[in-house]
């Protein structure tokens, strides 16, 4: 039965809409670094291919004119030359492009960070109790260098598929048909990648919660802070239980659905080898029958390598896209996150400051007040009523669990009661009331 998971569809559309909004994430970094990132792919993107036509075609035909009709070595000075210098060009380029990269990738990150604390910052204390939350800050935190990798891997596609476009065109010496067999062998493999994307994506979703009950259990095992009570009551073969429990099952996890990704792999593999097979053997028919020189022979041998190597590195690159614009997509899930998508959330102020009136008169006035924990149906408090009145001194004394705590956060109004009202000098702390809306 096809789930989601499996729907290539929904990575392809995932990606279509996060790489836009990566790009535009770059720009706000840096425009400069962007615009001159893309200006050097494109020179390296052309590169190969010139280099390939120079050397393969242009010189070897050369060499063979030349020792045929003794002409000498003259005429090819100027494709050498040509040929060197498109050569140390490429190498600077890139070495400059190793650069020009990192620095993106550096001040991206510092923005990613930025705009995760300063959500994580504004959003209210309602969130911090529900573990759907957790799940979702983890994420975005584990992801958020998706969001540069993605536009790094999206500019390296361009440059792959321009150096792709243009070496495909040197098989035309052959025959136009031998671009076409090259392409559909690698079709199957590119159909598959947005399927083998989805499946690694729902993996992360299968093992978040697992993940994070394995860096809590971490925690307690390392933190100085728990060393004292593990050791008090002899917790550590515990902990360590139930830590290799949910590892275990995270590699079983991972395990069953790498096999039969493999296995996929595998014939696609073949599928694309033996279209490149046929390739050659049609053009040494060629050759042999004198309807190709010995260069474009030379030539084809190394444009189809090249072509067949660019070709499973622009199809793992954009399985890889597509992995990675799931997770950059969870990471600005996070931060669109709406501020009022959890029940409990603030009822919003008219005004930034809530004043305290002065001089106090009557004090704080809890009447009827009723209250549960966002994403719990148990009651805290209920059906309390209390006066703290103005210059008094109060003590709240109880069990662990009876909503001292919960007491002294609605008074601070870091929630809104689930009923009742909170009120100071008889006005009621909630202005517009609470929005009761969940994930």
């Amino acid at each position: 039965m096809s789930t989601q998971t499996d729907d290539p569809a929904s990575a392809i559309r995932t990606t279509i809409t996060v790489v836009p909004r990566v790009f535009a994430f770059l720009w706000e970094v840096s425009p400069a670094l962007l615009v001159g990132l893309a200006l050097i792919l494109a020179f390296n993107a052309l590169a190969p291919a010139a280099m390939a036509w120079l050397s393969m075609k242009v010189i070897v035909n050369g060499v063979v004119d030349a020792a045929t009709n003794e002409t000498g070595w003259t005429p090819l000075a100027v494709p050498l030359i040509a040929l060197f210098a498109v050569w140390v060009a490429s190498a600077a380029l890139t070495s400059f492009d190793g650069i020009v990269r990192r620095l993106l990738q550096e001040k991206t990150e510092v923005l990613e960070s930025q705009k995760l604390l300063r959500k994580a910052g504004t959003l209210d204390i309602a969130f911090f109790e529900t573990p759907r939350f957790y799940d979702l800050l983890h994420q975005a935190a584990e992801h958020r260098w998706r969001v540069h990798d993605v536009g790094n891997r999206s500019l390296t596609i361009l440059r792959q598929a321009v150096s792709l476009l243009a070496m495909v065109s040197l098989l035309a010496v052959l025959h136009p048909a031998a671009i076409l067999v090259l392409l559909a062998s690698a079709l199957p493999s590119l159909a598959m990648q947005g399927r083998f994307a989805r499946q690694r994506n729902a993996y992360l979703d299968e093992i978040v919660r697992g993940a994070r009950i394995q860096q809590y259990l971490h925690e307690l095992l390392t933190s100085r802070h728990s060393a004292s009570e593990v050791r008090v009551f002899s917790l550590t073969d515990h902990l360590v239980g139930r830590f290799l429990e949910y590892a275990h099952a995270q590699v079983a996890v991972f395990w069953n659905r790498e096999r039969r990704i493999l296995t996929a792999d595998i014939w696609l593999d073949v599928l694309s080898l033996a279209g490149t097979a046929a390739i050659w053997v049609f053009a040494v028919v060629e050759a042999v029958g004198g309807r190709i020189s010995v260069g474009d022979l030379t030539l084809v041998f190394t444009a189809t390598l090249q072509c067949r190597a660019q070709l499973d590195g622009l199809v793992g690159a954009i399985g890889e896209i597509f992995e990675g614009a799931l997770g950059a997509g969870r990471y600005f899930r996070f931060v669109d996150l709406d501020t009022g998508s959890v029940a409990g959330t603030l009822a919003p102020r008219r005004d930034h400051v809530r004043r305290i009136p002065k001089p106090l008169v009557r004090g704080l006035e809890l009447r009827d007040v009723g209250f549960s924990y966002p994403e719990s149906s148990k009651p805290v408090l209920e059906g309390l009523s209390l006066t703290i009145p103005h210059g008094s001194k109060f003590a709240l004394v109880g069990e662990n669990g009876a909503g001292k705590t919960t007491i002294v956060k609605l008074l601070a109004r870091l929630y809104d009661p689930t009923h009742g009202h909170v009120e100071l000098d008889g006005h009621d702390l909630r202005v517009n009331g609470t929005p009761q809306s969940t994930y």
